[in-house]
Order: C-alpha cells, then sequence, then structure tokens
C-alpha cells in the first residue's frame, strides 16, 4: 500500500523498487486475494485512509495480507505503521458483508522502516486464529506468521519428487535440517522409522509440534535450534541420520549447515532450493565435503514468473 496525493494505491513493488503499481488482480494469485485486494482499496478510498509512505514515514495502512486455506477460507491480516488500526470497527463490519470467504481477521504493526511485511505486534480481531490448509494427505494449522506454499497442487509435486529423492524404506532416521512449520518433516514422517526437524524460529516450531499432533504423528520430534550447531551435539550424541534434507531461505544454507551435514555422513542429502544460484554455490560446498549432485528436478512453482524451485539428490561419493 502507498500514499499518493489523489489517495492511496494499492498494487505490487515494480521489480527492482519499492514504488507500487496499482492492480485490480494478479494473475499468479488466488482469486480470493484478488477480491480481497479489491475491497482493500476500495474500503481505504471510501474512508479517506492514507497508505503508508515509505520515505516520509507517514500514513497507516502498509500491507494486506491474504492468506487462502481449504474450502477457499481467507485470513486477511491488515499491517499497519501505527500502533492503531484506524476503523477497526468498520473493516471488521464491512469486510463481514462483502467478503464473505474472510473466516479470520488480523491487525499487525510493523512500525520498522525495512521490506519486513509483518511486524512482532499482532491482534486477533475477529473470527478464527487459524486456518486449515491440506497438503499431501496432510492437515496444517495455517497462522499468519506460519510458513505454507503457495501453489499447492506444484508444492505436492515437490514434496513427491523430495521424497522419492530420500527414497525411504521405513526404518530411515531423518533430519530435516530447515523444518519450518513442519511440512517436509511431516510428509517424510509418514515413510521414514523417525524424523528430526530442526528450526531456529521458535514460533514456527510451535507450530510443527501442533501439525504433528494434529496429524497424529508420533514418529517427528522437533528442536528450536540453529542446525549447524545443533546437529554435530546429535552427531556426538551418536545419531547416524540415514538422509538429511535441507530447504532453507533464498540466502541458502549456512557453511557451518552444509559441513554439519557433511560431518554426519548421511547416504543421501536431499536439497530444496528457491533460489539456484545460492543452491549452485552450495553444491559446490557439498562437492567439497564429499557430496556430489546425481540429479536435480526443477519444479515451476510460480508460473509467469522467473521463478524456479528446485529439488536435487546429491550422494556420498565412492572413495
Amino acid at each position: 500500500v502507498s500514499q499518493v496525493t489523489s489517495g492511496p494505491v494499492l498494487g505490487y513493488y515494480r521489480q527492482g523498487s519499492h514504488q507500487v503499481i496499482p492492480i485490480a488482480s494478479c494473475a499468479i494469485q488466488e482469486e480470493e486475494n484478488n477480491r480481497l485486494l479489491r475491497f482493500a482499496q476500495g474500503f481505504m478510498t471510501r474512508h479517506q485512509l492514507t497508505g503508508y509512505n515509505e520515505k516520509t514515514g507517514r500514513g497507516s495502512v502498509r500491507h494486506i495480507m491474504g492468506r487462502v486455506g481449504d474450502h477457499g477460507e481467507v485470513m486477511a491480516v491488515i499491517v499497519t505503521a501505527s500502533e492503531k488500526l484506524p476503523l477497526a470497527d468498520l473493516w471488521i463490519s464491512e469486510m463481514r458483508k462483502l467478503l464473505p470467504e474472510v473466516v479470520s481477521i488480523y491487525h499487525n504493526v510493523q512500525s520498522r522502516k525495512g521490506n519486513a511485511i509483518l511486524g512482532k505486534e499482532i491482534h486477533h480481531l475477529w473470527g478464527k486464529k487459524t486456518l486449515t490448509s491440506s497438503l499431501c494427505g496432510l492437515a496444517f494449522e495455517v497462522s499468519p506468521f506460519s510458513f505454507f506454499q503457495v501453489h499447492k497442487p506444484q508444492a505436492e509435486l515437490l514434496y513427491e519428487k523430495a521424497l522419492a529423492y530420500a527414497d525411504l524404506h521405513g526404518g530411515e532416521t531423518v533430519i530435516d535440517a530447515y523444518c519450518g512449520t513442519g511440512t517436509i518433516s511431516l510428509c517424510l514422517a509418514q515413510k521414514a522409522g523417525r524424523v528430526i526437524g530442526i528450526e531456529i524460529v521458535k514460533e514456527a516450531i510451535e507450530d510443527a509440534k501442533k501439525n504433528a499432533a494434529f496429524n497424529h504423528i508420533e514418529n517427528a520430534e522437533f528442536y528450536a535450534a540453529d542446525a549447524g550447531e545443533f546437529m554435530p551435539k546429535l552427531y556426538q550424541e551418536g545419531l547416524r541420520p540415514d538422509v538429511i534434507v535441507m530447504d532453507p531461505v533464498r540466502a541458502g544454507c549456512s557453511e557451518a549447515v552444509l559441513s554439519a551435514a557433511a560431518g554426519m555422513q548421511p547416504s543421501r542429502i536431499v536439497y530444496v532450493s528457491c533460489n539456484v544460484a545460492t543452491f549452485a554455490r552450495d553444491a559446490k560446498i557439498l562437492a567439497e565435503l564429499g557430496y556430489e549432485v546425481k540429479e536435480v528436478t526443477p519444479v515451476d512453482m510460480f508460473p509467469q514468473t522467473m521463478h524456479v524451485e528446485t529439488v536435487a539428490l546429491l550422494t556420498r561419493k565412492e572413495k
């Protein structure tokens, strides 16, 4: 959301800038999110609400975030630079009237400058606190802070390929080094003997534990820790994983995580990447540590964009 002299503008950033391009719909968004965008544009115009100005730091409404769960249910998160949400009661009443698919409304406060969408302070305004979203036959509870793949059919293809590369037969021990809210971990747990999920974000680990309980999965355990520090401790305690799965953020893996993963000497490493450049860098490091790339599969997770997800199988080099 941006503020110009004629009123608020809602849209997406122009590539390589923070200039907001006004749009009424986006071809790679769920249609429920397009309706939410159009509602917010109309609401702010009708009630003369100001958009946030990055340069001056003035204005209120900063982002409108929509999450779509099963059966088209929507969670709306209104992000403001201000501590209070102007016209909060009107936001709720008009959204309920004009967008019946919205079942959950939050207000998030992000007063810091920068490109982080959500701030730490959040207020539940109305409706459900979580959405349910299904993936690969499992059900996940999704909160405003949860990471969850945006393109369900392609995410399922991605995870199926990751499982195929893991080549599990029921008794293996698997480490998921960047487990997030446990999506890949719980898929792995259906075919492995034991899965250990590691994630530095504590809130994500809490979600992962809830998702394991929600799906009655008892052979997955989750730890809030830095994988680069935690995996050597597991190794010292005698843990010998058969497979290590890594699905890092765009910046890729830290060298500490790569060293720890190779040091545990799994027979396979499955690397899921949303940035082929950092994957190539990390694959070179893993090659120096004794692991060679056997196969790479790209998955077009974000159609009509340059971005692609990649899942790769690396195996220990024979000496």
